[in-house]
């Protein structure tokens, strides 16, 4: 219950853009969602790689992307489930999920790395790596997962007019403030929540949620600040 956002951006070189919400449903053992946290960061990152997730917040899942944000292995794992277009660790997981919470609790993910090359891939719940969601009828330079995908994804058709585009693509620019845009103008109820924003290029990976926050928290001060002066008149 999220969305998630993936853009492939030209900039010279392919990169891919990731942007997210913050905001989890967690459950407890009786499978209903209890309640929301916010500030949960569902973007893990790696050296070479970015994942973004869509699920319930559920101690399985926790623990795959704990796992995942921790381990040195993580970017050898990434690659071969790439090359192998299967991610045998996210089938199992789901399986685990599914076990005590239930199949519609099951998480898939959006996917970014730079081995063998900067690419963008869905994996389902059953661990498949797709070049798009089997649902979607063509492949686009963007993806979007999640409860507030739909919303998202009528936005960035929108904007991914050919008039919006530069000859060989979408800029890089263009990109951020797509993404970005997206998840902020969704009505869905399970999205919310500071966002997060990373940029993947075949020689880094940067977030810049952390930013935003603090942009965000020194713009309200500011208006407070404004507000004050202004009721004191």
């Amino acid at each position: 219950m999220t969305a998630i956002i993936g853009i492939k951006a030209y900039s010279g070189a392919k990169e891919i853009i990731f942007a997210a919400d913050s905001q989890m449903t967690d459950v407890e053992d009786n499978r209903i969602p209890v309640s929301k946290v916010t500030g949960f960061n569902k973007i893990a990152t790696g050296k070479d790689w970015a994942m973004g997730l869509a699920g319930i917040y559920c101690p399985p899942l926790r623990s795959f992307f704990k796992n995942l944000r921790s381990e040195s292995s993580s970017s050898n794992l990434i690659e071969n489930a790439v090359n192998n277009k299967y991610f045998a660790e996210v089938n199992e997981l789901n399986t685990k999920i599914a076990k005590k919470y239930g199949d519609d609790c099951s998480a898939h993910f959006l996917l970014a790395s730079s081995k063998p090359e900067v690419g963008m891939y869905f994996v389902d719940k059953m661990g498949n790596v797709l070049e798009r969601p089997v649902y979607e009828d063509e492949t686009t330079d963007y993806l979007t997962i999640g409860s507030g995908s739909d919303s998202a994804r009528s936005y960035l058709e929108k904007r991914m007019d050919t008039k919006y585009l530069d000859q060989e693509g979408i800029s890089h620019a263009n990109a951020l403030r797509y993404a970005y845009e997206a998840i902020e103008q969704t009505d869905d109820l399970y999205t919310g929540g500071p966002i997060e924003i990373v940029v993947l290029k075949q020689d880094s990976v940067n977030s810049y949620g952390a930013k935003l926050r603090r942009a965000a928290r020194k713009a309200v001060r500011t208006e407070l600040e404004n507000i004050i002066k202004e009721s004191e008149r």
